[in-house]
């Protein structure tokens, strides 16, 4: 069991990391063209329900997936605390995967403009970046109780 002085900010912070490594992951496979999209621009279709055009809409898209990242982060670090965080990282993988399921399920649901262009292959590079923010998430909530950081 984590054993934190506070795990709201643990998680958070976690949460918060992950989340920028994802989003630099994300804008690699933009710029390569192995995807068109970033966690920022499906985050700012959450909150704006366009596709972005402009410096200002990814700077909003980039604080919307932090701010996902953050909420994702707190529930990861209550969820382990109840359920153990042994095999902690096994867990950010299946985390990070099913996380991805439910928000481009969401996204598709609900017809936002970016969820609605992605293709298979597509969907493979963003559940990469998934599994990868669930496994770094769970890493570095792992880093903050070995180091008693908090």
């Amino acid at each position: 069991m984590i054993t934190l002085k506070d795990e709201a900010v643990a998680g958070s912070l976690a949460g918060l990391c992950a989340s920028i490594v994802q989003e630099i992951y994300a804008v690699i496979m933009k710029t390569t063209g192995l995807a068109r999209y970033s966690y920022g621009d499906f985050a700012f279709g959450l909150v704006n329900s366009s596709k972005m055009e402009g410096a200002v809409q990814i700077f909003v898209g980039i604080l919307a997936n932090m701010a996902v990242g953050i909420f994702l982060g707190l529930i990861f670090v209550y969820l382990i605390k109840v359920i153990s965080a042994r095999y902690i990282l096994l867990k950010g993988f299946f985390y990070g995967w099913v996380v991805w399921m439910l928000l481009t399920g969401f996204g598709s649901v609900f017809r936002l403009p970016a969820f609605m262009e992605v293709s298979a292959f597509e969907s493979l590079i963003t559940l990469g970046g998934s599994i990868l923010w669930g496994v770094l998430n769970a890493y570095l909530l792992k880093k903050i109780e070995l180091k008693g950081l908090l």
